[in-house]
C-alpha cells in the first residue's frame, strides 16, 4: 500500500474518490513524504467498495528528490561545489528560495516547450561568486563547460531546453524499469489502469513517460495528486475497513532451537541442552514474503 513510511495506507483510499469500476485491476505510483524513492503497488477495487492489495510496496530511488540532487549537481559544475556550499551554509534562506524555484519549474515544464527555461535566481549566488572567485555569477557560467547552453539575463538563469530536461531522465527511466519490473509479475495481469499521485506525479515530463511506455493502459492523475497522503490517512481514520486485503512486505518469525539433525543442519550451530544435540539460531517463520494479510486478523505463534 501506498502512503507513509511503514504505513502505506492513506493514498490508496483516494481512489474512492476517483471512477475505478469494480473488478478493475490497477497499478498505484507515488511519491513517499521524503520525496527520496518511488513506491509501486497494485491493487483491486473489489465489489463491496474496499481495496484489495495484489502486489506490496516497491520502492526506488527514483522520486523528485532525485531530481533535485541532479540539478544541485549541475549548478556546481557550472559554478563549482565550494560555490554552492557557500551559499547553502551562508545564505540558506536564498538556497532554499532557488530549492523552491525549481520545484516550480519541476511541476510546470511541459514535454513540447520550446526555448529556453527561465528561472529566478538569488543575488546572493553572484555575493558568492564575488567573494570566493572574484567573479561575477554571469562571468563564471560564461567561462564554464555549459555557456553554450547556460546563460544569466538579469535575475533570471536561462537553461537550454535539452539540459533541462536531461535532469529528469535518469530518475524517470528507473521509475519505469520498476513499474515494467512489477508488471512482468504474474499477479499483475489484467492491471488496466495506471493511478499516478504524489507531488512528483504532477510533473507532465513524468506523466508523458507513463503514458508512452503504456499506451494500452489508463493513466490516471487525481485532482490535487500532492495532498494524497495527507488526505488519505485522514480517511482511513474514518474509514479503517476498507482495507480488505494487503500483501506482506517481509518474512516474520522467531529464532528458536530444534533437535539437531546433521542431514540438514550445520555443525557450527550444534549446541548441547540438558543432554540433547540442538540446533540453534533458526529462524521459524509464521508470516511469510508475499502472504495475503486480512487486517484485523490475530496470528499466534507459541515459542
Amino acid at each position: 500500500m501506498i502512503g507513509r513510511k511503514n504505513n502505506p495506507i492513506g493514498q490508496k483510499l483516494i481512489l474512492r474518490e476517483n471512477k475505478i469500476s469494480y473488478r478493475t485491476k490497477f497499478i498505484l505510483r507515488e511519491r513517499k513524504k521524503s520525496g527520496g524513492t518511488a513506491d509501486i503497488t497494485v491493487h483491486e477495487k473489489i465489489n463491496n467498495g474496499r481495496l484489495k492489495e495484489i502486489y506490496f510496496a516497491s520502492g526506488s530511488n527514483c522520486g523528485g528528490t532525485s531530481v533535485d540532487a541532479e540539478f544541485f549537481n549541475l549548478m556546481e559544475k557550472i559554478t563549482n561545489p565550494a560555490i554552492m556550499n557557500a551559499l547553502k551554509g551562508d545564505h540558506l534562506a536564498n538556497y532554499l528560495d532557488l530549492s523552491r524555484e525549481f520545484e516550480t519549474k519541476k511541476r510546470s515544464i511541459k514535454p513540447n516547450t520550446t526555448g529556453r527555461i527561465n528561472m529566478k535566481i538569488p543575488n546572493a549566488l553572484n555575493l558568492v561568486c564575488k567573494e570566493q572567485l572574484g567573479q561575477t555569477l554571469k562571468s563564471v557560467i560564461e567561462s564554464s563547460d555549459f555557456s553554450s547552453k547556460v546563460s544569466l539575463k538579469g535575475d533570471k538563469i536561462r537553461f537550454e531546453f535539452s539540459l533541462f530536461t536531461s535532469l529528469f531522465q535518469l530518475t524517470i527511466d528507473s521509475l519505469i524499469k520498476l513499474m515494467l519490473d512489477i508488471l512482468s509479475e504474474k499477479c499483475c495481469d489484467g492491471i488496466t489502469q495506471i493511478l499516478l499521485v504524489g507531488g512528483f506525479s504532477q510533473c507532465m515530463l513524468v506523466q508523458k513517460a507513463v503514458k508512452d511506455t503504456f499506451p494500452k493502459l489508463t493513466v490516471i492523475v487525481p485532482k490535487d495528486c500532492d495532498l494524497a497522503v495527507m488526505q488519505g490517512a485522514v480517511m482511513f481514520g474514518h474509514q479503517p475497513n476498507i482495507i480488505a486485503h494487503r500483501i506482506a512486505r517481509c518474512t516474520y518469525g522467531f529464532r528458536k532451537k530444534k533437535t539437531f539433525d546433521p542431514a540438514i543442519h550445520d555443525q557450527n550451530h550444534l549446541e548441547i541442552v540438558n543432554g540433547e544435540a540442538k540446533c540453534i539460531g533458526l529462524f521459524d517463520a509464521f508470516l511469510k514474503r508475499k502472504q495475503p494479510i486480512q487486517p484485523g486478523n490475530i496470528l499466534r505463534q507459541w515459542l
